[in-house]
Formats: C-alpha cells, structure tokens, sequence
C-alpha cells in the first residue's frame, strides 16, 4: 500500500573492541542500545494487539451478518419450504408459551407444614417485640394484638413490657398533674387577692415535685430493663422451640428470627 509506513527492523548490537586490549563498550551506551530494543519490541506488541481486535470485530460482524440473514429467509420463507412445526409462527408460539409458563409449584416439606402455625406465631411475637423495643422512650400504651391460638410464652414477655410502660406512663401523668398545677397557682397568685387564693390547694412542695421526677426516671429505667430481659429470654424460648423443626423452611424461619433477635440484645447490651 502507498500511504502506508514502511517498517524497517534493526538489531543494534554494542559496539566491540576490535583491537587487543582496548576498552569495552561504556555501560551507558549499552543501557540505551537495550532501551531502544524494548521500546521497538512494544511498538510491535502494539500493532499485533490491534490487528487481532480488528480480525475479531470483523469476524464478529460477518457472524452477525450472516445471522441476521439466516434469521429474515427463516421468518418470510420457512412456512414455504420447512415443516410448520419448524416454520416461525409455531417456533415464535412455544417459546411465548414457554415463558409465560407459571412456575411449577413448590413442594413443601411436611415437616415444614406442621409447625407453619406456630411459626407463624412466633413471627409475630418478634415483630411485636421489636416495635416495643424501637418505641423506647415508650411514648404511648402499645396494644399487643395477639392472637387466642397465639405463642404463650411470647405472650407473657410482651405482657411484662406493656406493664412496665404502664407504670412509667401514670408516673409521668402525676408528675405532669403536679407541676401544672403547681403552674397555676404561680399564676392565680399574681393575678388575685390573699383571700381568693384561700380557695385553691395547696402548692406541690418542690420536694415532693423532685421526688416524683425521681419516679418517672425509676420507672424508665425499668422500662428499658425490661425490654432487655425479655430481648434475651426470647433468644432462649425461641432456640428451645425451634430445636423441634426439623423442615428446611423451618431452620431458615429459625436462623431469620434468631437473628433478629439477637439485634434486639445488641440494641440493649450495656442494660444488666
């Protein structure tokens, strides 16, 4: 070809004494005898690299040339000159059928179908339990919806937080109750005479105020106990009661809840 480059390759070779006794090549010019020699050697690793990506992206094109006119005689003449099982309409049917195909259902294991129930409950224990535990400061009296066949065991531990919550939220009622009315006695006392403030109760000693402050931090810290002691009794009433299943389902459902619930343990690690 005209335009393109002309390669010559050379060998430098350092040069030799040709003379007895004289001096041998200097380091330094061997050195960059040998820095020319790798850098052709690359440029030529270079160009061969290239050629074989150019042959392979052609071979890929004429491949798929020859595909796309395989495919377009098969759909306009293949009902003409092939069986109709193998003719396009046919083909294109059964593979729509074939993916559109429900799954075939699963078979579950009897095992598995026994305990499904009290799985179930205990689901639902441990769901409960954690949006016991996410609701700590408790702001509200959770209703722990169980049902009459429910896990007993589970049903007696969430019982004890709900009532641990309870005590917290009459503590801070009274709490609240005292300082607003002592609130408001402030406020009758700027506003009225000696005689009218004869008619209202006495004001909440600051003593008696700090004492029930004291109750509502008690009953709080009760509450996170609580939650905490139960986090871990579950671990252990929930191992006892899946060491009886024995389906594959059941160890998943087992290893699942499990580990929920030792987050619920890290989550109050440091309560003792």
């Amino acid at each position: 070809m005209e335009n393109e480059p002309i390669k010559i390759k050379m060998q430098l070779h350092a040069a030799r004494p040709s003379i007895q006794g004289a001096d041998s090549a200097r380091p330094a010019a061997q050195a960059a005898v040998e820095a020319v020699e790798a850098r052709w050697r690359a440029e030529d690793k270079k160009v061969k690299s290239e050629q074989r990506k150019k042959r392979f992206v052609g071979c890929l094109s004429w491949l798929f040339l020859l595909l796309a006119a395989v495919g377009v005689a098969w759909y306009f003449l293949g009902e003409k000159y092939l069986p109709p099982e193998y003719a396009f309409p046919q083909v294109w049917q059964k593979v729509k059928d074939w993916w559109e195909a429900p799954p075939p259902p699963v078979q579950k294991d009897p095992a598995d179908e026994r305990t499904a129930a009290e799985r179930a409950n205990v689901r639902d224990f441990v769901l409960q339990l954690e949006k016991l535990c996410e609701s700590f400061p408790p702001r509200q009296a959770e209703a722990i919806a169980i049902k009459a066949d429910a896990w007993q065991v589970g049903q007696s531990m969430l019982n004890e937080i709900v009532s641990a919550d309870n005590w917290y939220f009459k503590a801070n009622e009274k709490l609240a109750e005292m300082e607003d009315q002592n609130e408001k006695l402030q406020k009758l006392r700027k506003e009225e005479t000696a005689a009218k403030r004869r008619k209202y109760a006495a004001q909440y000693r600051p003593e008696l105020v700090n004492r029930q402050r004291n109750e509502v931090e008690r009953k709080l810290e009760d509450c996170k106990r609580v939650r905490a002691q139960v986090a871990r009794r579950a671990i252990k009433a929930v191992k006892t009661t899946s060491s009886q299943w024995t389906g594959p389902e059941s160890r998943k459902d087992a290893a699942r809840l499990l580990k929920r619930l030792d987050a619920l343990a890290q989550q109050f690690k440091d309560v003792k």
